[in-house]
């Protein structure tokens, strides 16, 4: 005879599992939070997963990680990638923190989903993974638990580059109203395609707040400047957290965008480019440069 306790329905309990990178986590983060915020009447519970080294970071950097920790039904919990400290975990070594993550962090990740950090909470009944990181669909999967496909990339990106197939569920931070032709072509290929972004204005409408989860401190400096700006006049410049450029295409790309006549703001992260030296330029009311800001 079954117990009361197996008789009772499971609250439902969502993993989400952003691939290590910032603009990856920044997305999947502010999944995380409107699930959290718009699912919180129906008892749903969210996780969300992040490498030890990223979650240090995340508690270091984010203005949102603070305000989704006092949220009963939010939690954060970190694994292992596999990597020295020291490692810059750049571009030149994604492959090695791949590599990683598909060898050493498989076995912890797969404990948190059989329930081995669950304290008190309900079973992860759904997991919504990166699809860089294929290894995670599989894990959960065998495990019986429905795994979600999410990529961060627009519809336009996945149509020319997908090369990953998936049976179940996809979800794209993009909109019908934005890429609907785009969509339909993809349908065929994955007919559970969910078009929900863009994420952050979704957030923005379901908390009335911002979600951020830079791994890298802020600079505002620029604020001001922006604000004596016109009215969507300014182009945001930025290559993210992993990426080099070299001095040469570093000039190529400042000319590029000086020459343009375009107002600009550029993140230049201490190292995009060694040995650089910002160009003399007479249209410097046109140029600013943060050392990191997330859009």
């Amino acid at each position: 005879m079954e117990s009361a306790r197996e008789k009772q329905p499971t609250a439902p309990h969502v993993l989400i599992f952003p691939l290590p990178v910032q603009g990856l986590v920044n997305s999947m983060f502010r999944l995380a939070d409107a699930l959290s915020t718009d699912g919180s009447d129906a008892g749903l519970h969210v996780t969300f997963l992040n490498t030890d080294h990223n979650h240090g970071l995340l508690c270091n950097f984010s203005s949102s990680h603070a305000r989704l920790s006092r949220c009963p039904l939010f939690r954060f919990r970190s694994i292992p990638d596999g990597l020295p400290a020291d490692n810059p975990r750049s571009l030149p070594h994604f492959l090695e923190l791949m590599h990683s993550l598909r060898t050493r962090s498989v076995e912890p990740y797969r404990e948190i989903l059989r329930g081995g950090e669950n304290e008190g909470w309900p079973p992860v009944t759904c997991v919504v993974v990166d699809g860089f990181i294929p290894f995670a669909v599989d894990a959960a999967q065998e495990l019986g638990i429905p795994a979600i496909v999410s990529r961060t990339v627009s519809a336009a990106s996945l149509w020319q580059l997908e090369r990953f197939r998936f049976q179940g569920v996809l979800i794209l931070n993009t909109s019908e109203n934005l890429e609907g032709p785009i969509l339909a072509h993809i349908r065929p290929l994955f007919p559970a395609t969910y078009a929900v972004g863009p994420l952050h204005s979704l957030v923005a409408v379901i908390s009335s707040t911002n979600s951020s989860a830079s791994l890298l401190p802020e600079d505002h400096s620029a604020i001001a400047w922006l604000d004596a700006q016109p009215d969507r006049s300014v182009v945001y410049v930025s290559f993210g957290s992993i990426v080099r450029l070299s001095p040469a295409e570093f000039l190529e790309f400042w000319h590029g965008f000086v020459d343009s006549g375009h107002r600009f703001l550029w993140v230049m992260r201490k190292d995009l480019v060694d040995g650089w030296e910002k160009p003399a330029t007479k249209e410097e009311e046109r140029v600013r440069m943060v050392a990191w800001a997330v859009c």
